[in-house]
Parts: C-alpha cells; structure tokens; sequence
C-alpha cells in the first residue's frame, strides 16, 4: 500500500476509536502508524510525520492501558524522532522533553539507574533548545529528576549535583527576580535532604545559612507579600528540621519568634489562625519543658483560647481541631500538675478535651497516638483522687496500649510510649486499692 492510503487508514481507524473507545479499534490503529512507518522509511518527512503520529498514539494507549511494552516502544520511537530532527527544528526539543518524561516513567517502574540519567540528559538537551518562556518550569523539572536520581542510591556525589544546580541557578538570578525565592527554597530543601544522608549537622546550618544569605540579600529591596510569605515558610521550615534534629535553644527561640509573628498577620476566628496558634503553644511547651516558666504555660493556653476553633460543620478540618484540641489538654494537664487540687477543673477539662480529640483523628497517625497519650495521662491524675470502679483501673494502660498500636512501627516515637507504658504496668495497683487511688 501507499504511505498516504496507510495513513488515510490509521486516521480513520483513530477517529473511530475516539468515537467508540474499542479497544480492538486502538490496537489496530496502533499497527497502522507502525505499518505507515515501514512504508515510509525512505521518505524522511513521511516518516517523521508517521512516527509523531505513532508516538502520539502509544501515548493514548498508555493513558487506556499502560504496559511495559509500550512505554519500550515511546522511548523508541522518540529516540527516532530526536536522532531525525535537527536541533534547529522547533519540534526537536518537544521531542526530546517526550523521550526525558518516557524514561523517567520506565525508571519509576524498572528503578535502573540508567533510565533516570537518560531522562536527566535528554532534558538537559531540551531546556537547551527551548524558547526563554519554557525554561522556567522546564528547569523545576529538572530538579525534580535530579532529586529522583539521588533518592535512589542515597549517593552524596548525587545530591552535591543537584546543589550545585540549584546554587548555579540561584547565582545567576538577582535578588529582585520572582524566581530567587523559588532557587533559595531549593538550595535548603537540597541541603535538607543531604543531611538525611550524611547526618552532619553543617548540613543543617547550609540549609539555614542559605536562608539567611537571602534575607541578607534583600535587604533594603522592596519584597512583595508573597515572596515575603514564601521566604518566612522556608526560614520555618529549615530552622525547625535543625531544632527537631538538634535541639539548639536557640532554634526554639527564632521559631517562637516566627509562629507569634505569622500568628499575628492572620484574622480571628479562621482555619489558619487555629493551626497557627496550635503551633505557637506547641513551641511554647518545649521552652515550657526546657526552662519551667509558667508564662510560657499560660501564654500558650492563652494563645490557643483565643483561636478557638469555629464549631460549625466543616468550617474548621478535623485534624487541625483535633491537635488543637490535643494541645490545649496536654497545657492544662501541666498547668493542673503545678497547681494540683487548686485546678481541679483544668484537669476535667484537659480531659474533656483529649476525649474530644481521639475521634477526629485518623487511626494509624501520630496524631492519634498523641490524643490517646493525653487521655491516659489525664485519666491516671484523675483516678489519684476520684473514686474509680476496679474495673475501670487499667484503662490508663489501655489508653496506652492503644497509642501504641497507633505508631507500633515507628521506630523515633514507639520506644517513648514502650517506656511509658512499662513505668505505668510496673506501678499499676492491685485489687483492692493503695497509695495513689481510690479504688470502689
């Protein structure tokens, strides 16, 4: 047959498939585009034009029915279009920016190392060719891959790549750009996930210190609120992963600084300002644990008083009132165990609180195991001066145990509640009563 009859055939075959979504239909038209191929190979703009359709058409397979067999057959069809096109053809970046995306779906199947430095290298050669208004978003893409690559072996060589990307990026953008803010955040998050590998705290402070370069830079700049925002989440974010790693007091004491400022620029009575208060008495109880000053207790139960969330339906989501609520709970239980019987009601309260908290969690989270901690804590204070049914004595224990199942596989918080769920089966009372309750 005629290349054009052939592709006159894989035309109709495809208008029909769209028509009718057979898949008899598709595999057919699928082998007229390969047919149209063979016929075509001695003409080189029929075979461009017949391999662009064929491409085109395992991409909508692929989208019906991926298989491994046609990602093999994209890859190989647009390492022929990009070997027939020259790097002056404004399809031939396309075709490359195809063949990148189609390695880097065979890697995330197969794993090979080989499809994933492919993918780099074919995207590299199209951002070259590409016109200015495609880079921007091509270069992100880019990052991402590089990122992949190293989340794969874990290799240092791999990450100090994707610095020094980043950092080339971030040196060669003024200060004034939109784009600065975009290149700092993914010099620290780099930075960040370096130190998961290497575990060194200098890795920790690059992340900080390229955060604190940027403010230093913009010094005196006009910074819209937006990028003034972006930059304000990415100095949180970095300096909090090196107080959660580290514990440097003076961590904690630019994190409180932060949260009461965010805190401040949001109105009452909204989602935000509820989880931005959660988190300021978060960071006030650690300064509360470090150094025992009850005007950091009250100032975080203030704080979350006053952002209390809305009870309507759905106005505020469950797992922001739920850590709300946790967080109130545990401030008062502390406030309660400094005070004893002369805050009576701040212990029933903390309780109620913990009590209200456990459903609107997700099983299985942190979160949870979080709530029911509370509610244990809670419960054994109350039993020390409440007369308790002997049926009901172990239910502290239970709690736990509970909590437990929650979090069993995490190995940084399950070994916390093992140790506390020992201290409490270990002083756990007999039958009959002792010296920390009233048992009836």
């Amino acid at each position: 047959m005629a290349v054009d009859d052939v592709t006159r055939l894989a035309y109709f075959l495809f208008q029909r498939w769209q028509e009718q979504h057979r898949d008899t239909d598709l595999e057919q038209c699928l082998d007229g585009w390969r047919a149209a191929v063979r016929v075509s190979a001695d003409t080189a703009d029929w075979l461009v034009q017949s391999l662009n359709n064929l491409v085109a058409t395992v991409q909508e397979a692929r989208d019906h029915r991926d298989t491994p067999a046609l990602l093999d057959e994209q890859v190989a069809t647009l390492e022929r279009l990009v070997t027939l096109t020259r790097d002056s053809d404004p399809r031939h970046p396309k075709y490359l920016l195809g063949l990148a995306d189609s390695y880097r779906d065979r890697f995330r199947i197969g794993h090979e190392r080989a499809d994933i430095e492919a993918a780099i290298d074919r995207l590299q050669r199209s951002i070259q060719g590409s016109p200015s208004a495609d880079r921007r978003s091509l270069t992100i893409k880019l990052g991402r891959y590089l990122r992949e690559r190293y989340e794969r072996d874990g290799k240092l060589a791999d990450i100090d790549v994707a610095l020094a990307f980043w950092r080339g990026q971030l040196d060669t953008t003024r200060v004034t750009e939109p784009d600065y803010a975009e290149w700092v955040g993914a010099v620290a998050e780099t930075w960040l996930d370096r130190y998961d590998c290497s575990h060194s705290p200098a890795d920790l402070d690059a992340a900080v210190d390229a955060v604190n370069q940027a403010r230093q830079a913009l010094e005196g700049q006009h910074v819209s609120a937006a990028r003034e925002q972006r930059l304000g989440q990415l100095e949180a974010a970095v300096v909090q992963e090196r107080y959660r790693q580290l514990g440097r007091a003076a961590d904690l004491e630019r994190l409180l600084v932060l949260s009461g400022r965010a805190l401040g620029d949001l109105a009452p009575g909204s989602a935000e300002r509820t989880a931005r208060a959660a988190e300021h008495a978060f960071l006030l109880l650690r300064r509360f644990d470090r150094a025992g000053d009850q005007a950091d207790l009250n100032e975080a139960i203030t704080a979350l008083e006053e952002s209390a969330p809305d009870d309507g339906p759905g106005t505020t989501p469950d797992a922001v009132h739920a850590r709300w609520l946790t967080l109130l709970g545990e401030s008062l239980l502390k406030r309660y165990t400094l005070w004893g019987m002369g805050q009576l009601d701040e212990l029933a309260q903390a309780r109620g609180c913990f009590e209200r908290a456990v459903p609107l969690t997700e099983p299985g989270t942190h979160a949870r195991a979080d709530a029911l901690l509370g509610l244990a804590s809670a419960m054994e204070d109350l039993f020390q001066i409440t007369p308790v049914p002997v049926e009901s004595r172990d239910l502290p224990i239970s709690l736990m145990e509970q909590a437990l199942e929650q979090v069993a596989d995490d190995d940084a918080y399950a070994p916390f509640i093992r140790q506390s769920l020992g201290k409490a089966c270990s002083s756990a009372l007999p039958a009959g009563g002792g010296s920390r309750g009233i048992w009836i």
